[in-house]
């Protein structure tokens, strides 16, 4: 047992306040005090590495700090640690300095701690990486802020499979492009329930959540989300074939001082995801959209959404469907479109085919002109537009459902 050490280290690179290597099992690490500095990088406060089992972080004080690659807790290749009640506090003057890191092992709980990274940019809350397996995250603090972009609050990576991210508190910012919470690379199985996300920066492209490059069946599911910046800042984006993934019961506020923001958006062939019971509201200036599907999104079903899509300008829509989509469902949504002129409740342009849009609470409003509660464009054809309850205001030029550019040979299925 290691308990009750004030331990500091210093050197130029590579120091660890606690080492445990290879086969080290059943260790409590219990109310150390670890300040492990230098004037290189690669600063560790805890290490434990190479088949190691059942080892105990509990209630320690742990500085990391150096130029980058610092990192409070580093687990590496181990199974069934637990890092409790710890408060990790990791800083460097450039990249990659990280709260705790996991890298392939399985079982592990992180549970309680309080988290704080700084750096230049990629910087990391909790960074799990390369087949973690079963672990669990759950009620951690995090903050984490860098001098440039690209911060992370928690990132599962390169097959981490099968882990709980639950009721987290998470702060990131920087300049831009910061993450409250990354999926990517085959992050498949999550469960993130319970978190409550905000994410800012001084530029654009922040976002609370986003599920990436062939990550398959992740749950989001009652977290509350807040993101800003200036534009494209985004609440849960699913990008590049990731599919059957849950969006459920989040409360989603995505603000920006420029334009281009939105609540939920689904990109490039992300397939057969289901976005429901969902509070979105997005603001900024013009272009604000509350849910967008864009470039070979298919079989989506938007179901039971409360959405609000604001902004100062015009431009501004509650679900936009856009480049070549097929058989998306729009059933029983709440929306809420306004801005100066043309905002639109559902927009459906450029080959957006076979859609169903049943029994939606459509509302535009505009101070000027040509707002739409359903507008169909550019080729989108062959869907089911049935049962829905519209209402636009403006000056001039606001139509309940408009359908243009459409070739004569197709579709559309209008009832009331």
């Amino acid at each position: 047992n290691l308990t009750n050490n004030v331990i500091n280290t210093s050197g130029p690179a590579t120091n660890y306040g606690i080492n445990l290597d290879t086969s080290v099992n059943d260790t409590i690490i219990l109310n150390n005090t670890i300040n492990s500095g230098g004037s290189a990088d690669s600063n560790v406060g805890i290490r434990i590495v190479t088949r190691s089992f059942r080892n105990n972080i509990t209630h320690n004080r742990v500085l990391s700090r150096g130029t980058s690659d610092n990192y409070g807790v580093d687990i590496n290749s181990v199974n069934l640690t637990h890092v409790e009640y710890n408060n990790i506090t990791t800083n460097g003057t450039t990249t990659q300095n990280i709260g705790i890191i996991i890298t392939t092992g399985g079982l592990n709980n992180i549970t309680n701690n309080v988290i704080a990274t700084n750096g230049s940019s990629s910087t990391f809350g909790i960074y799990a990486q390369v087949n973690v397996r079963h672990n669990v995250i759950d009620r951690n603090n995090i903050t984490t802020t860098g001098s440039a972009g690209s911060n992370y609050g928690i990132r599962l990576t390169n097959g981490a499979v099968s882990n709980n991210v639950t009721n987290n508190v998470i702060n990131t910012s920087g300049t831009g492009s910061d993450f409250g919470m990354q999926l990517d690379n085959s992050a498949n199985d999550t469960i993130a329930v319970g978190n409550n996300i905000t994410t800012g920066g001084s530029g654009g492209t922040n976002r609370g959540i986003q599920i990436d490059t062939n990550s398959f069946r992740n749950n989001l599911t009652n977290n509350l989300i807040s993101t800003s910046g200036t534009s494209s800042n985004e609440g849960i984006l699913i990008n590049a074939d990731s599919n059957i993934n849950v969006v459920d019961r989040n409360n989603i506020t995505t603000t920006g001082s420029a334009g281009s923001n939105f609540g939920v958006y689904l990109v490039t062939r992300a397939t057969s995801n289901n976005v429901t019971n969902n509070v979105i509201n997005t603001s900024g200036t013009s272009t604000n959209y509350g849910i967008q599907l864009d470039t070979s999104v298919n079989d989506t079903i938007i179901l039971n959404n409360s959405i609000t899509a604001g902004g100062s300008s015009s431009g501004n829509e509650g679900i936009r469907m856009v480049n070549t989509l097929f058989r998306n469902n729009i059933t029983q949504n709440r929306i809420l479109a306004r801005g100066t002129a043309s905002n639109y409740g559902i927009e459906l342009t450029t080959s957006s085919i076979t859609m169903v849009i049943d029994r939606n609470n459509i509302s535009t409003n505009g101070t000027t002109t040509n707002n739409y509660g359903i507008f169909l464009n550019s080729n989108s054809s062959n869907s089911n537009i049935t049962n829905n309850r519209i209402s636009t205001n403006g000056t001039s030029g606001n139509d309940g459902i408009r359908i243009e550019d459409v070739a004569a040979s197709t579709i559309n299925i209008v009832d009331f």
